[in-house]
């Protein structure tokens, strides 16, 4: 949950640029769901383009009839070398009682010389905000809910802030502010529900997806099955899944794979990646965005947000059995056999599950330690 705390200060931000409207003093979350997205392709928010310059007026020539266009051709059409507008999307607040507004992380701003402007509770852990500056905003905004039909609202505001953590550390001891993260606020009007937010899409390109297994259609293949029964099984406390029970959704242009039984998995290349447990898709132009069930639920991550879990090393097949060392369609010994590879030869791990390594054989499978030898492999850092 968010809790909003005003922050005493010495000098309002309206002292310190008058030109702008009161500062935010109090922010009251009213929708605790879909937070903490950290997007790695956003970018700042600034002034725009300015339009190219008019041509300089031509004299008067006899009237000539111009060929008609080609069916392709427009004159409206808009130069090929303006940018688009930069996808973002992150979390809606309420500010006060009456307005609301979606936060949207983009790239880190030096932290202005500025008064604290207010405090927002962000995962249990509060921050102090100062507002960098007004920018221009853009003319609409997409809210989404799950449980609604998909809304757009009318910016009214947008403004940049730096915000900094400040509260107890990992030892229980208030630590000076620190992590700082910046966010473009745009304030907008309408769209009574929803909790999320993007900005530079049109509402006909978002579309959003539930990931529960009784909302999917197509089963996974036992390939599949096998590649996340390690840990499926048991989860929650509960019994294992038939394998006809697994439901998948593919998404190929992402090069990833979701795979839903008692949780829900994404993988890529037949390794689950770690990552918090999806139950919502929300598809944004470039953005592939998710609804989370943990760590709390109702967090915003991206596919960003989902790696391997170990870093790859190297083996080699030392099996002397005489014969090739089977390679599995999961990490146990009755698991369907998909390949074999033959003694001596070299070839990378990149997942392990007890004393079995996932090989990137193809197709790619697991085997056991004991017909291996392998590097340590080391755990991705978070």
């Amino acid at each position: 949950m968010m809790r909003a705390v005003p922050t005493q200060t010495s000098s309002p931000v309206s002292d310190v640029r008058p030109t702008i409207a009161a500062p935010l003093s109090t922010l009251v979350p009213r929708m605790p769901r879909l937070f903490g997205l950290t997007l790695g392709l956003l970018t700042a928010c600034g002034e725009p383009a300015a339009p190219p310059a008019a041509p300089p007026a031509e004299p008067e020539r006899p009237a000539v009839v111009a060929p008609p266009l080609p069916p392709s051709a427009s004159p409206e059409a808009p130069a090929e070398d303006e940018p688009a507008p930069a996808v973002l999307a992150g979390d809606v607040y309420w500010i006060g009682d009456e307005t609301r507004a979606a936060f949207l992380p983009i790239d880190p701003l030096p932290q202005p010389d500025v008064e604290v402007m207010g405090q927002i509770e962000l995962h249990h852990a509060h921050r102090i905000l100062r507002m960098i500056d007004e920018v221009p905003a853009p003319s609409t905004l997409v809210v989404v809910d799950e449980r609604t039909p998909l809304c757009e609202a009318r910016v009214t505001r947008a403004r940049r802030l730096h915000t900094l953590f400040v509260g107890e550390g990992s030892r229980g001891e208030d630590e000076p502010p620190n992590d700082p993260r910046t966010y473009l606020a745009l304030e907008f009007e309408g769209c009574e529900e929803g909790s999320v937010g993007i900005s530079g899409v049109a509402l006909a390109d978002v579309r959003v997806r539930s990931l529960r297994r009784d909302a999917l259609l197509e089963h996974a293949p036992a390939a599949l099955v096998e590649a996340v029964r390690h840990v499926d099984d048991g989860m929650w406390g509960g019994e294992s899944l038939r394998g006809d029970a697994f439901r998948m959704l593919d998404l190929p242009a992402h090069g990833v794979t979701i795979v839903v039984g008692t949780g829900a998995w994404v993988l890529r290349e037949g390794v689950v990646l770690s990552g918090a447990e999806p139950v919502t898709l929300i598809e944004a132009g470039p953005l592939v965005l998710f609804e989370l069930q943990t760590p709390s639920e109702g967090w915003l991550g991206s596919l960003a947000d989902f790696a391997p879990r170990y870093v790859p090393g190297e083996c080699e097949v030392t099996d002397d059995s005489g014969t090739s060392m089977n390679v599995r369609a999961g990490p146990r010994g009755n698991a369907t056999v998909v390949t074999s590879v033959p003694a001596g030869t070299r070839i990378t791990a990149n997942d392990m599950s007890g004393s079995w390594f996932h090989l990137a054989t193809s197709p790619p499978g697991w085997a056991h330690q004991r017909g291996l030898r392998c590097d340590p492999l080391q755990p991705v850092a978070n």
